[in-house]
């Protein structure tokens, strides 16, 4: 009885047994394979999606022929991740602060920086030791921080007017960096920068809506090795991919490449309107302001999905609530410019040096501070005259692009001679002799003057009592040129031939013809460069008018000569060269070549040339002018002595001397072409307190050696020691009557 009772017993325990391992099995195996994927779909399941930002790729910069100007590195950051990063609770009041010390600790330990933050306020040393604070200029500079700074006052329930010692105190307080750096072991400087972190990432919401917080760029291969290998042990903390800007030629064009950086407060708008998130990186100034529209590229969307553990299922650029949506980066595309950065390095060099030869060139005068030992600053202006593409465009002095930053607040204060400023473009000069030519075109083209006719130079002008100007071969030898046309004018640089033509092109005292053929060649007015420029300045009884003063007829005659209240830039000078040597077509100048493709040669736009405005010079006026222009660099010309060194090279150019202050030597100022017969280069030159033109017209010779192969890229920059040339007096110097 007791044996069929266990009998019983154990087969219904294995039936039972055998039951469950039967359902089971069927279950695993429904799960396992019948079902695999619906059930793995359903351990996969996404607790959390991210967005993040996956930053584009900007177009690139190259010169004309190819060569890098500026190209992308990539970099990586690190960055805290609001999501995952640990949250101050009830049990642990100070948790994101503490992990904040930590992760600066660890990025301090490897080398790398913080990046700035916006707590805009500094410290000093009181004469006791201790620490006193005070709000930064930021807070009246920036109306973006100040906006901000208020909000979070607001929010934290502070009054706007809490002094700094008292903000400083309440959110030492609220941070409780007390007990996490205490006063009596912590170091000044980690504890402000400790502060301004956790200012940032608590006005910012980091942890609360989850965003991410830049706190370190470009980190070290071993800051970043170190974070990944010790991940757990900075909760938050993660590695995102970026790129910087690197300069290839700092110290060559910085003016024309540009900067970029975050977007300026007055351009937020404008910028929002065209899909820029506010935090974008924008061209600033130069080629990557203007260009901005084909270097920008445009931002991806990373979607990235969470188990509930936080590890990550999956990663699409699909966004998943509106799935016809994908967006991957599109990189920006490259742009390459008309620059010969060859050439440009070589002007650059050569207006540095040739302010030191005018230097040492002074000495052998007897009143040295009136003979260009004060010359200090110079531009040139090189286009080809047949298309109007910029070729170079130095200014000195200039600065490093890649220290920019670092050297801005000495850069700033240097008022005199203000390597910020671009002269080639926004220098405002008065060309002197050199506008003669514009006199010359207005007044054949304009039935005022014939090619033959001749003029006699009396050495002093004498129609009026009240002024009468001199000729400067009157005032330096007491003679005249006798009768001359307009070819013998130019190569002469007369004064009184343009007298006499000025006066007859202005009706009533009015000077407004001339002005129209001047502004018509490319002066006065803005020539098209697509990175900015000064529009110069015309003289005229209104421009003289609005200075609370009255046209004259000496007005009229020093407008002619080029005097007066003209400024133009240098590139506007090399224009209007351009233009004459064009029969009066003047081409739109510009620094755009093309733009192609990223990584590609494919060209997505190249512009053709634009002409920008059209007078008719007849054959006879340009060949009188241009005959005029050689002999300027020919035998007996007033820049006779600069193309000695090129044999077979033509050329032709036209050179003033301008008057600023009696105390500063005159301002040198010279135009240039060659070859003579088709000319490929046109260009201005212009030496602030160079004394005489034919000096300013050094610059023009080193370029010609080297573009039309005299000497070669290396020794164009490295000429050797030479002996100052005698400087011939055959009318090289012109006199200038204020």
């Amino acid at each position: 009885m007791f044996k069929k009772k266990n009998f019983i017993r154990y087969f219904i325990i294995s039936a039972i047994f055998l039951l469950t391992v039967f359902i089971y099995g069927g279950k695993l195996l429904n799960m396992q394979v019948a079902n695999a994927e619906q059930y793995i779909a359903k351990i996969n399941i996404i607790y959390r999606t991210e967005k993040f930002i996956i930053p584009a790729v900007r177009g690139e910069i190259f010169d004309r022929n190819g060569v890098p100007l500026v190209t992308n590195e990539l970099i990586y950051k690190l960055e805290i991740d609001g999501a995952k990063f640990p949250r101050n609770t009830k049990a642990f009041p100070s948790r994101t602060e503490e992990n904040i010390i930590n992760l600066i600790k660890l990025i301090d330990l490897y080398g790398g920086e913080i990046v700035p933050h916006t707590l805009p306020v500094d410290s000093f040393k009181k004469a006791n030791g201790t620490a006193g604070y005070f709000y930064s200029p930021a807070l009246s500079e920036s109306k973006s921080v100040r906006d901000r700074f208020y909000e979070f006052l607001r929010d934290n329930k502070m009054s706007q007017h809490i002094s700094a010692d008292e903000f400083v105190n309440m959110l030492t307080a609220k941070y409780n960096l007390d007990e996490l750096l205490p006063p009596e072991n912590r170091e000044h400087e980690f504890f402000m920068t400790v502060l301004g972190v956790c200012y940032d990432v608590d006005k910012n919401h980091v942890t609360t809506k989850q965003i991410r917080y830049t706190i370190s760029k470009d980190i070290s291969e071993r800051l970043l090795n170190a974070v990944n290998e010790s991940s757990h042990n900075y909760p938050g903390a993660e590695i995102m991919q970026e790129y910087k800007r690197v300069y290839h030629l700092p110290h060559s064009a910085p003016h024309l490449i540009g900067r970029i950086g975050k977007i300026p407060e007055k351009q937020l708008e404008n910028y929002k309107e065209l899909g820029y998130p506010m935090d974008a990186i924008v061209g600033l100034n130069g080629v990557e302001s203007a260009f901005e529209e084909y270097l920008r590229g445009w931002d991806g969307e990373l979607w990235r999905h969470y188990d509930r553990d936080g590890n990550i299922i999956s990663e699409t650029y699909v966004n998943p609530y509106y799935p016809e949506i994908e967006k991957e980066p599109i990189p920006g595309k490259n742009v390459y410019l008309t620059l010969d950065i060859k050439l440009q390095q070589v002007a650059e060099y050569s207006v540095e040096k040739t302010i030191t030869r005018i230097h040492k060139e002074s000495q052998r005068y007897s009143i040295p501070e009136l003979s260009g030992e004060d010359a200090y600053a110079g531009a040139a202006a090189i286009i080809n005259p047949n298309n109007g593409e910029v070729l170079a465009l130095p200014t000195y002095p200039s600065y490093n692009l890649e220290t920019f930053n670092e050297d801005f607040a000495e850069l700033n204060t240097r008022e005199k001679d203000t390597p910020l400023n671009n002269r080639a473009l926004f220098g405002q000069y008065a060309p002197g002799s050199v506008f003669k030519l514009a006199t010359s075109v207005a007044a054949l083209c304009s039935g005022n003057l014939t090619t033959w006719e001749q003029i006699y130079d009396r050495g002093t002008y004498t129609k009026y009592a009240d002024y009468q100007p001199s000729c400067w071969i009157h005032n330096m030898y007491g003679g005249s040129h006798g009768s001359i046309n307009v070819t013998r004018a130019i190569k002469d640089s007369c004064n009184y031939f343009y007298f006499v033509v000025g006066e007859r092109m202005a009706e009533n005292n009015d000077i407004q013809l001339l002005n129209s053929y001047a502004q018509k060649l490319g002066l006065g007015t803005y020539t098209g460069i697509e990175i900015g420029e000064t529009q110069g300045v015309i003289a005229s009884g209104d421009y003289k008018k609005a200075k609370a003063a009255t046209w004259v007829p000496g007005d009229t005659l020093q407008a002619a000569i080029g005097q007066s209240y003209y400024g133009f830039s240098p590139l506007q000078m090399a224009t209007m060269l351009s233009t004459v040597l064009n029969s009066g077509t003047r081409y739109k100048t510009h620094i755009l070549l093309c733009v192609k493709e990223y990584g590609s040669d494919e060209i997505y736009y190249a512009p053709e040339p634009v002409i920008a405005d059209e007078i008719e010079i007849a054959p006879e006026y340009l060949n009188a002018i241009k005959t005029g222009m050689g002999e300027v660099t020919d035998e007996g010309g007033t820049a006779a002595i600069l193309f000695r060194n090129l044999p077979g090279l033509t050329t032709g150019g036209k050179t003033g001397t301008v008057q600023i202050r009696k105390t500063e030597s005159n301002n040198a100022t010279i135009v240039a072409f060659a070859p003579y017969s088709v000319p490929e280069l046109a260009m201005s030159v212009v030496i602030e307190r160079g004394a005489h033109g034919t000096w300013a017209g050094f610059v023009a010779e080193d370029v010609f050696a080297y573009y039309f192969g005299y000497k070669n890229f290396e020794q164009s920059l490295d000429l050797p020691e030479e002996e100052s040339e005698e400087v011939e007096e055959s009318g090289e110097v012109e006199a200038i009557n204020e």
